[in-house]
């Protein structure tokens, strides 16, 4: 399940409508479809916070004055300790977007889909 997670990020991260969390954040018009951009805006900065070498919004769609991310994707360090304190927030986000628990299996990507 991982390696197929890491493939889709991968060609999520390989598409031009991705950009770098924090950044796209910033303008008002970068919204999301159902998230709250309070709690995820959060959620970006814990995953920075514990370690996460970076984060990134993908499956981005372009609707007039807006832009609208699908998706959230983590890169993960390879330092065990440091992905350690990453999982945990990551099991935060599994539980505000319904998702089973992602557990360490040396993945390079945690995906969330914030459809």
């Amino acid at each position: 399940m991982a390696e197929k997670v890491d493939e889709h990020a991968e060609a999520a991260l390989a598409a031009p409508n991705k950009a770098e969390a924090r950044q796209w954040l910033m303008p008002p018009g970068h919204v999301f479809f159902k998230a709250d951009k309070q709690q995820i805006t959060q959620l970006v900065k814990d995953f920075y916070a514990a370690g996460a070498a970076q984060v990134f919004f993908a499956e981005i769609a372009k609707d007039n004055d807006k832009e609208i991310a699908d998706s959230m994707i983590v890169v993960l360090p390879k330092d065990s300790a440091t992905r350690a304190k990453i999982f945990p927030v990551g099991e935060r986000a599994d539980g505000m977007f319904d998702n089973d628990p992602t557990p360490d299996s040396g993945q390079k990507y945690l995906y969330y889909g914030l459809d």
